[in-house]
């Protein structure tokens, strides 16, 4: 069983990389690591019957090379 979500709003990502951070198409970093600051708006959604309108999420991460190798540092806000 699952469950129905949805979201619209706006995202914004910052990070070491220069130019378009190519780590998202799963390319190596520029920088050979990157640090990022990626934030969403939620202007409308839900989870479930859980309304998410208005919430604000964001991520602090750094990947110490290409996003898919993993070892990740995240914090989730």
């Amino acid at each position: 069983m699952s469950t129905e979500w949805k979201m619209q709003g706006e995202y914004l990502e910052s990070c070491t990389c220069r130019g378009a951070c190519p780590c998202i198409y799963l390319e190596p970093p520029t920088e050979g690591d990157c640090t990022a600051l990626v934030g969403w708006h939620i202007k409308n959604g839900q989870y479930g019957d859980v309304p998410l309108d208005g919430l604000n999420i964001a991520v602090a991460l750094n990947a110490p090379g290409p996003m898919a190798e993993g070892n990740w540092k995240a914090v989730l806000y």
